[in-house]
């Protein structure tokens, strides 16, 4: 059994040799610690936190690294086409936003994931992979973000998502993953 070892600098690591060693300036670990089974995310473990819920009303909804960060965040089937989720400025590189999609059916709906600081700076990088589901042939497609002045995300009628925001400095939130609807997703820039 390998030493599961915890530093800040370096996070959890397994080492050479056997137990827990925990080192940190926030908390403190004395004693014996006894472990069964896989620590692990959905093995009984280590588990992720709760899905958030996204209200789906036509307006913009301001997201929260204490509400939203580091979960799973779903987006159900949007009132209209005014739905407006936004993303915090990062205050650090590491910040992690997930949007999957809960939706009902892949009805006429329109959402958009913006940044905060839009049109200031606080930009988009990265792709999505777009699947098409109104083409007979199902063709796909990388839709980038330019990292230069793309601050703003669009995606209407969608089927399935999954979708991954991660903050690579206070200036760039790194975009990837898919979605799959019967219209283009898009980046642009905030008008």
């Amino acid at each position: 059994m390998p030493k599961i070892v915890y530093t800040e600098e370096q996070g959890l690591v397994q080492k050479p040799g056997g137990g827990i060693s925990i080192t940190s300036s926030a908390a403190e670990f004395t004693g014996e610690l006894s472990v069964v089974g896989a620590i692990s995310p959905g093995a009984g473990g280590i588990m992720k936190p709760a899905p958030v819920i996204l209200a789906v009303t036509g307006q913009d909804h301001d997201l929260t690294l204490a509400a939203n960060g580091g979960r799973t965040n779903v987006i159900g089937n949007c009132a209209d086409d005014n739905v407006v989720y936004i993303l915090p400025d990062p205050l650090a590189a590491g910040e992690y936003y997930h949007f999957v999609s809960g939706v009902s059916a892949a009805d006429d709906q329109k959402f958009h994931i913006t940044t905060k600081t839009a049109a200031a700076g606080v930009l988009f990088k990265g792709s999505v992979t777009h699947h098409d589901i109104g083409e007979t042939a199902q063709t796909s497609t990388a839709v980038i973000a330019n990292g230069s002045s793309n601050d703003f995300f669009e995606l209407d009628n969608h089927a399935a998502m999954s979708l991954h925001f991660l903050s690579l400095s206070t200036s760039v939130w790194y975009v990837w993953g898919w979605c799959a609807s019967d219209t283009a997703c898009t980046f642009a820039d905030t008008e």
